[in-house]
């Protein structure tokens, strides 16, 4: 069975009241997980800006990816820029994880994800 952490963030707290904007992203991939006999080894959430990965839990992630203390096959997340709006850092950050064995990948963005993948192929040539 493959395997998870799950990561959800939203801007700002008011993005986070009702409904509550974390709890639906991480509920979508449980589901997601379910539907797709994946397991959930962690899940990570935080409310904080998207422009770089210097944050919290985002960075408490990486640590426990890095200690080996989660060993996913995929870092789920609902959309692409949940992760972060920065494009070179995601690239660099998707490198990473790769190098790790670990495949980001975007729920709910089917069609940005097969073409940010195919952005990264070019890149990789």
């Amino acid at each position: 069975m493959k395997r998870s952490v799950l990561y959800a963030r939203v801007g700002f707290a008011f993005q986070n009241e009702k409904p509550n904007r974390l709890q639906e992203q991480i509920s979508a991939m449980k589901i997601y997980c379910l539907d797709n006999n994946i397991t959930v080894e962690g899940i990570y959430y935080e409310i904080a800006p998207a422009m770089n990965f210097k944050r919290k839990e985002f960075q408490n992630l990486l640590k426990d990816l890095e200690n080996k203390k989660v060993k996913p096959d995929f870092l789920l997340f609902t959309e692409w820029h949940r992760l972060s709006t920065n494009i070179e850092e995601t690239i660099k950050t998707y490198k990473w994880l790769a190098k790790k064995s670990v495949e980001a990948k975007a729920i709910n963005d089917k069609d940005n994800s097969e073409a940010f993948l195919k952005i990264l192929k070019l890149l990789k040539k």
